[in-house]
């Protein structure tokens, strides 16, 4: 968008550069999603996956964690990157704008409460 001017006006947004385009704020903020979401995550064995999180209501309409502690989020993203075959914690950390994801994942180990999770999603997530 190099040269628009944009303004946000309650819950819209207008781009301007010769013509105005009127966006409701819901959709800017799903497209914003869609750049966010690296490649790896979009693929139609992740999407089998994600629609399996969002059923057991680990992550909302977004694929952002819902309801998870950070060290549970760390599991799912652990257990989705070793079905998909990812390797390291970058593209559920930009997805999920988090950091220091490992770290999340290594206080996980250290909990019974974790435990059970991490068998869930082993049975959910093949």
């Amino acid at each position: 968008m190099a040269g628009n001017t944009v303004y946000v006006q309650g819950n819209y947004v207008d781009v301007h550069d010769n013509e105005v385009v009127n966006l409701n704020i819901d959709k800017v903020a799903a497209l914003q999603i869609e750049e966010d979401e690296p490649a790896c995550l979009r693929s139609e064995e992740a999407n089998e996956l994600w629609a399996v999180a969002k059923q057991e209501g680990w992550v909302d309409e977004d694929l952002q964690p819902k309801g998870l502690s950070r060290p549970d989020a760390a599991l799912l993203a652990a257990r989705m990157a070793k079905v998909l075959g990812i390797e390291g914690w970058v593209p559920f950390e930009q997805l999920w704008h988090r950091q220091n994801m490992r770290q999340d994942y290594n206080k996980s180990q250290y909990n019974q409460k974790t435990d059970e999770f991490e068998k869930k999603l082993k049975r959910k997530l093949q």
